[in-house]
């Protein structure tokens, strides 16, 4: 019977609960991220601000590189089968380490090649990721759809690493390195938690051993490449902006453009995490035939909610940089108001390319997302000579749309029927232009 359609693929509760835990959650912890480049925003040269969010824009890249789809494969396949757990777990284990150690050897020689000032200590906060062998542990949170211990240790990490930060600023310190070190402390200790408090939902002795068609070893890489990849390839044309005006412009121009994406990165939230919440779901759902509707049920709430949030600030977009991070920031206006057109696209995209991983069309993750990868170099290497920050926003919302159009398209032509009621977007769209009028004569 669990094999039937239900004909009502209704989101449960546990997704919703779930997301309102992450919501909750990462709000807390970006509202201690915010308030962390509040005050570097204040307390450093815009100059030296640029260099160390540039810095923690290629850990995330590392972070990416180093899960290299191996927690979305696990969640996936032990969703399906939930014995596969355990060897899951141990098979993330491995590829986890192999790639940290890798992104080290490659942070290290960059470095040192460009002589960066503290290479060394750089060298050394970059094996902060070998600490995620540890935390492949707390994907269980995931299969389990309980994300309420994993939120609480991200929090207080980030709680930590705020302290940190407002200490370094109290004692006047502006070594980037400093800053960079303690994240990577920061880091190491709550990946090295999750780690613990996860142990006691993993009881090893009675989980069946895996058989040999599971996904192991070679077969693990083999289903985690293309997903890893594309992890890879998303986080790059986030990071690649940075390269390009870090290479073509100052590092004023990079530190303005980053306290932008940063509240890009606050704006799509609920997209993301949702998303992630509801993998489990989304997986077994395509195993009954309803992935596009079920796709619709959780995009559209969100969708709306993002439409008022953009509609009601996107006036007002100079006077949140500088109540942000400070009077000198509020130039980057034009660049914000390109950037909130890339949060509604992704608030579309978001659902439809996890549609894709849940149904297990890894290659077709990969193409769209490297292909997106290729329009984001193409256009940042067209615009940021000429319009700067403003050029690589606009390369930014070319490259979301080209993504969420391509797997739009991958889904249609498997059959699945996402977005069937497309007025209902269009809608909210409406909506979110009135109430931008409204904002902007009030």
């Amino acid at each position: 019977m669990t094999d039937q359609p239900s004909m009502n693929p209704a989101v449960p509760a546990r997704v919703w609960t779930a997301t309102g835990w992450l919501v909750a959650g990462r709000l807390g912890a970006t509202a201690c991220g915010a308030l962390s480049l509040f005050l570097l925003a204040r307390g450093l040269p815009v100059a030296t601000f640029g260099l160390i969010t540039f810095w923690l824009g290629i850990f995330l890249l590392v972070d990416g590189w180093t899960d290299f789809g191996s927690s979305a494969v696990a969640v996936r396949e032990s969703a399906r089968e939930r014995w596969a757990l355990v060897p899951m777990l141990r098979a993330t284990r491995r590829l986890r380490g192999v790639m940290a150690l890798v992104a080290w050897f490659v942070l290290t020689a960059f470095s040192f090649a460009r002589g960066e000032t503290d290479a060394g200590w750089i060298s050394l906060a970059a094996l902060y990721p070998l600490s995620r062998t540890l935390e492949a542990s707390a994907i269980v949170y995931q299969v389990e759809i309980a994300w309420r211990v994993p939120v609480a240790l991200r929090f207080a990490t980030a709680v930590a690493r705020l302290a940190g930060f407002a200490l370094l600023l109290y004692g006047d310190v502006e070594r980037v390195a400093a800053y960079l070190g303690w994240h990577a402390l920061v880091q190491t200790a709550g990946n090295t938690a999750l780690w613990f408090a996860a142990r006691a939902r993993l009881p090893l002795s009675a989980m069946p051993v895996a058989t040999p068609g599971s996904l192991a070893g070679v077969r693990f890489w083999r289903a985690a490449l293309p997903l890893g990849l594309a992890g890879v390839c998303q986080q790059a044309y986030f990071w690649v902006d940075n390269l390009f005006l870090r290479g073509l412009r100052s590092h004023e121009e990079l530190g303005l453009y980053n306290a932008c994406v940063r509240l890009l990165t606050f704006a799509v939230l609920v997209a993301t995490l949702a998303t992630t919440a509801a993998l489990p779901w989304l997986a077994q759902h395509e195993r009954r035939g309803e992935l596009g509707a079920s796709v619709d049920r959780l995009a559209w709430p969100p969708f709306v909610l993002a439409c008022v949030g953009v509609g009601l600030v996107y006036p007002h977009s100079g006077e949140l940089l500088a109540l942000v991070f400070g009077e000198p920031y509020r130039a980057a206006a034009p660049t914000l108001r390109w950037l909130w057109f890339a949060v509604l696209v992704i608030y579309v995209g978001a659902g439809l390319l996890t549609a894709l991983v849940a149904a297990g069309r890894t290659k077709e993750v990969l193409f769209s997302t490297g292909t997106a990868l290729l329009v984001n170099l193409v256009a940042n290497a067209c615009l940021v000579p000429s319009y700067g920050m403003e050029g690589a926003a606009i390369a930014t919302v070319a490259t979301e749309g080209v993504l969420t159009l391509l797997v739009y398209v991958l889904l249609r032509r498997a059959g699945d029927r996402p977005l069937a009621r497309p007025m209902r977007f269009v809608g909210a769209l409406v909506l979110g232009v009135l109430l931008g009028v409204a904002s902007s004569i009030l």
